[in-house]
């Protein structure tokens, strides 16, 4: 019997060259990464769910980096969610099965094929941490969010040990103190409203990781391997660095952004 062939699973690479033999998607498709998906999606839900009435088809919601684990998650909340991509690594079509037209594109994180205010929401998970720099990327998110448009971002805890392996996709890039993602927000036009903390058990490859995992959870911990910040657009923010008219770099694009409206007239 012929096996259905697995997808091109690129390996995680850090900054300083180091290579883990372990993909994002890999990851995820490993016992581990799908209790973390599970425990993740448990503080993320409430987030997407309550920044925005759910069910509202005039939305603009989007991903950032890779959040295909999450997805399903919350297409069925925002009809208008696209998935932007920051790796073309396991690109499959989406929505599956492909009902609609496609609603994702490849992009650079630092050059969103996005108008201006043009997104009313936008999560981003396996980008923040490995941009360079992260503050361009803070500007760039700033600007394709609406007035008021609401930021989710995901990033590895500085202190945890979940940072501290590279054998995870959150022991990878540049990790973050609850102080320090505020500032940096703060800095490019964002006021954090709540800040979450994910993954309070250390990463483990025992076959017991998803027993004991979600009780390890409940339990307090100033050191989860994540932070999950929930963050609004400041329309009259003093700001550390202004937004930088850039030259949109070609970009490979699958699918159709329609879905995303110019802003609305005055």
């Amino acid at each position: 019997m012929n096996k259905t062939p697995s997808p091109n699973l690129e390996p995680l690479t850090s900054d300083d060259g180091q290579v883990s033999n372990l993909s994002v998607p890999g990851f995820y498709q490993t016992s581990m990464g799908r209790m973390v998906r599970h425990l993740i999606s448990r503080k993320l839900k409430p987030a997407m769910t309550g920044a925005l009435p759910a069910h509202h088809h005039d939305i603009d919601v989007a991903t950032l980096g890779y959040a295909r684990p999450y997805l399903k998650y919350f297409s069925e909340h925002y009809p208008r969610l696209i998935n932007l991509q920051t790796t073309a690594n396991d690109l499959l079509p989406w929505p599956s099965p492909a009902t609609a037209p496609l609603r994702q594109a490849v992009v650079d994180g630092h050059h969103l094929p996005l108008l201006d205010a043009s997104l009313d929401l936008i999560m981003v998970i396996h980008a923040f941490e490995t941009a360079t720099p992260a503050q361009d990327m803070a500007d760039e998110l700033w600007r394709v969010l609406k007035g008021q448009g609401q930021l989710i971002l995901v990033v590895p805890h500085r202190g945890s040990m979940w940072a501290g392996r590279d054998d995870n996709p959150f022991g990878l890039g540049q990790p973050y103190s609850v102080h320090q993602i505020k500032r940096l927000l703060h800095q490019h036009g964002f006021d954090v409203t709540k800040t979450h903390q994910a993954l309070a058990a250390p990463p483990s490859i025992s076959s017991f990781y998803p027993r004991y995992a979600p009780f390890v959870e409940r339990l307090p911990n100033p050191l989860g391997g994540v932070l999950i910040v929930e963050a609004v657009k400041m329309i009259y923010a003093v700001r550390g660095d202004r937004v930088r008219s850039r030259q949109k770099s070609r970009l490979k694009v699958q699918g159709s952004l329609a879905g995303v409206k110019s802003p609305r007239s005055s």
